[in-house]
């Protein structure tokens, strides 16, 4: 046996081990995220699962991971004996206005935050901006309970959409501002130069390269309205109430309609889900957008 040949072998049983070390390790890092991934969708799993089932089968004292009796009883019954499907087109509805508003007002008012901060108040508007959204939604719904009621705006869309637009509009700047960030000003300065206006620079050049943080920033706003519950349980009556104040009414002091609950929960995924497996890459691009600075 010459050198080189054992130089060879000593080299193939170094890398043996290593080969080992690795193999676990990509075989721990999959059990993790296998584990993560069926911790994070069991929920969802045992929501549908259960608004398959018959309101008896739900409380049962040994759980079934599958119906016993399959059935749409709670979906039937959700929808149109206790008109969730009211409810869900309330909450289209006013999910879809109040995205729409926050969206037309907050982006402008992004760019103008983003290209000329001192003149709005630099770091105090940044907080104060910041301090709306994280500001309890609870704290002012009595004195605004006391305004709208005054003005005659109870159970009414547009009460609920302006209630909306302070912690939409907050986000949608707050956001904005940070796309509007990495776009070099020489972009828009040589826009100027060939003759564009100030608005014509802002609508043609600098809003298209922002456009997947607006869809994403659109369709956060969105899910945060769709999704909104104390706004709505005190502000709506019968005309205008969305779902998420009828699904505590499902749950009663003798019989909690679990079925029900689970069918009515399902179809307010539905469209959370729809949308963002659709808009997965623009979602994708617009979140990571303002994440790396140029």
């Amino acid at each position: 046996m010459n050198a080189s040949s054992l130089r060879e072998r000593l080299g193939k049983i170094g890398d043996e081990p290593i080969s080992l070390r690795g193999a676990m390790s990509r075989i721990g890092i999959t059990a993790f995220v296998s584990a993560i991934v069926a911790i994070t969708l069991f929920p969802l799993y045992w929501t549908l699962n259960t608004s398959f089932k018959q309101t008896e089968d739900t409380v049962t004292a040994v759980p079934s991971f599958f119906p016993p009796d399959f059935t749409i009883e709670g979906y039937i019954n959700v929808l149109f004996a206790n008109g969730a499907i009211d409810n869900l087109i309330n909450s289209m509805i006013v999910s879809l206005g109040s995205t729409a508003v926050a969206i037309v007002v907050g982006v402008p008012a992004g760019y103008a935050y983003a290209r000329n901060p001192d003149r709005v108040g630099g770091k105090h508007v940044a907080f104060w901006i910041l301090s709306l959204r994280m500001f309890p939604p609870i704290a002012p719904i009595l004195p605004l309970f006391f305004i709208f009621r005054q003005l005659g705006l109870i159970d009414t869309y547009l009460a609920m959409v302006l209630l909306y637009l302070t912690f939409n509009v907050p986000l949608v700047v707050w956001l904005i501002r940070s796309f509007f960030q990495d776009i070099p000003e020489a972009v828009e300065e040589a826009a100027l130069i060939d003759g564009y206006s100030r608005f014509e620079a802002f609508f043609k050049v600098a809003l298209p390269l922002v456009m997947p943080g607006i869809v994403a920033t659109t369709l956060l706003v969105w899910v945060f309205s769709w999704n909104e519950f104390q706004f709505a349980l005190v502000f709506t009556r019968d005309a205008t109430r969305t779902f998420t104040p009828l699904i505590p009414t499902l749950v009663g002091g003798h019989q909690t309609l679990w079925n029900q609950v689970a069918a009515l929960s399902t179809l307010a995924m539905l469209p959370v889900i729809a949308i963002s497996l659709l808009m997965q890459k623009r979602l994708i691009r617009g979140l990571t957008l303002g994440a790396v600075k140029g």
